[in-house]
């Protein structure tokens, strides 16, 4: 897994933190260029981000497709698969995918952890 250097330290997640649980931490550049499947909180920026998502690469972000019209030509030009994740259903059986229920109290460490699998001892 690769993390964006300083990706995490207005959420107080040093660099050392993501290395400590096996991630790789690289420049925004390599990120882009290596990147299959992108992850990140806040839409990428047109002509600085958007463009460089990889050619039929997957991103996964809040987009807010229909206020950033630019963001969302850009991404299609890349042939880029999108999820925006203020789009997933707000309903019982997709809390577990309910960003907007984890995003500022949890600081985002709950929806990475609710992606593991269950066992008999997890409630």
């Amino acid at each position: 897994m690769l993390v964006e250097k300083s990706a995490g330290l207005e959420a107080q997640f040093l660099d050392e933190h993501y290395k400590a649980a096996g991630a790789v931490v690289v420049d925004k550049t390599e990120l882009f260029e290596r990147s299959d499947i992108l992850l990140k909180v806040r839409p990428p920026l047109v002509g600085q981000e958007a463009e460089l998502v990889k050619e039929g690469g997957t991103l996964i972000s809040f987009l807010q497709a229909a206020q950033n019209k630019p963001i969302v030509e850009a991404l299609a030009a890349r042939k880029a698969t999108v999820f925006a994740m203020e789009q997933i259903p707000r309903i019982s059986r997709a809390q577990v995918f309910d960003a907007l229920r984890y995003a500022a109290p949890r600081r985002w460490a709950p929806p990475i952890a609710d992606c593991g699998p269950r066992t008999s001892s997890m409630a």
